[in-house]
């Protein structure tokens, strides 16, 4: 399940940029995901559940818009 290995580094990434935006709780992230990725909006959703724990993403939430393509983008984090 390459999710995971995904959502990991989607978390990576959003805490980099709250931390280079001075955000200290990030509340939402948001990504779009091109259908030719073969990557399943359940399971990459099951991963960052999993993975956002004991993180400044803990209470946040993951929206996704489908694209057509191969992107996997990291569009939106906010927070506060």
């Amino acid at each position: 399940m390459h999710e995971t290995s995904l959502m990991y580094e989607i978390i990576q990434a959003a805490q980099n940029a709250a931390k280079d935006h001075a955000i200290n709780k990030v509340t939402s992230i948001e990504l779009i995901i091109g259908d030719e990725l073969s990557v399943l909006p359940e399971a990459l959703s099951f991963a960052f559940e999993c993975l956002k724990q004991g993180t400044i993403l803990n209470e946040s939430t993951l929206k996704w818009e489908r694209s057509p393509g191969r992107e996997l983008y990291l569009t939106y984090i906010e927070g506060e």
